[in-house]
Order: C-alpha cells, then structure tokens, then sequence
C-alpha cells in the first residue's frame, strides 16, 4: 500500500517574478531612506595641460572646450525612482497585482517613493458640510517632487474584487 502524498502549501504562480518585486521595492526603499550626501564643496581640479599646444590654440579659437565632462554619480532618489518604476513596468506586463499596502506608497505620476515626512506631506480632510459625516474621512497624501495628490478612505471598508461581488450579486438575484 503506497503512501498519501502529503498536501503541499498553495503554489503561487511566478514565484520568481514575486521575489523580483519584492527585491525591487525593498531596493528603492533603502535607497530612498538614505540620507543626502553632504554639500561640501569639492576640490576643484586644474583643467588638463594638453601636450600639443598648438591644438589648444585650436579650440580656444572655435569656442568649445574638448575635455569630456565628469559624469555625475546619480543621486540615491532618482535610483529609487529608476527601481520603482521598473516595479510597476514588471507587474503590469505580467499582470502581477500589488498589494494595496504597496501602491500606496508609490507616486503615480513620478514613481516616487512616498514616506511620510521626508517624500510627502500627509494630511485628513473630510470635504463635507463642516464635516458632519465622519465615514468621509479622506487621507490624502501629497508627493513632495510632482505635487500629486492621492486619496484613501479611512474608515470604509475595501470592496471585493469584481469575480467575488458579481458572484454574490447573480445569487442574490436569482
């Protein structure tokens, strides 16, 4: 008599490409909490002696310079911004849903990373009259780099997805 195979976790489907994500978002949050490098003032270099005279003459004479310019270390931001949007182009193509928890914390229109504070300025309103209706509490969350605005109710509750509502609604009709 053979044995009964044992039941397994539930297997989830691009288990890489889930890992992937993770690894994107974990990136762009440590590269956007780290602090700004400090403004002191470099030392500034003498411009190369050219060994041929004569060519310096040359571009003194038509207006632009040879050297090639230094190129500029990318700030930790636009890193995180580089990742986060790189986060959003792998789950859109491969149809992967983020976590609400998650899209909360991204600017839509930047890719920013919005952290409380530091990204964004976080504050309630509640647009009714005076204020009288408590559940139209609304959080909205301002990016600090474009000026987007993104809303989230606070006391209300998150719908079903759409296959989990009309499911319940054919039932309760028919």
């Amino acid at each position: 008599m053979a044995k009964a195979k044992q039941a397994k976790g539930a297997n989830v489907p691009h288990k890489a490409l889930h890992s992937r994500l993770s690894y994107l978002y974990q990136a762009a949050t440590y590269l956007s909490s780290q602090d700004k490098p400090s403004t002191a003032p470099a030392i500034p270099t003498p411009p190369p002696i050219p060994s041929q005279p004569h060519l310096q003459n040359a571009s003194d004479e038509s207006g632009h310079n040879q050297a090639p310019a230094e190129p500029q270390p990318a700030s930790s931001q636009f890193l995180a911004r580089v990742l986060l949007s790189d986060l959003r182009t792998v789950s859109m193509k491969m149809q992967i849903r983020l976590s609400p928890g998650m899209k909360h914390t991204i600017c839509k229109r930047c890719d920013a990373l919005l952290q409380d504070g530091s990204t964004c300025v976080t504050k309630i309103e509640n647009k009714s009259k005076n204020g009288r209706k408590p559940w139209a509490d609304m959080l909205v969350r301002t990016c600090g780099n474009c000026g987007c605005e993104k809303r989230f109710p606070v006391n209300a509750e998150r719908q079903p997805r759409r296959p989990n509502r009309v499911s319940k609604a054919t039932t309760q009709v028919g």
